[in-house]
């Protein structure tokens, strides 16, 4: 039983730093994706 709730635990805890992984990709994305078009902004 304890090892049912531990792995549990550890799943959730690897789906968390997924979360936290993939919010990272979209912000760090978003962020080159802004000062790209803000260089092109600049230019035209």
């Amino acid at each position: 039983m304890r090892l049912l709730s531990s792995g549990r635990a550890r799943a959730e805890r690897r789906r968390r730093g997924d979360l936290w992984a993939t919010t990272a990709k979209i912000g760090s994305s978003a962020w080159v994706e802004g000062r790209v078009l803000g260089v092109i902004t600049n230019f035209v």
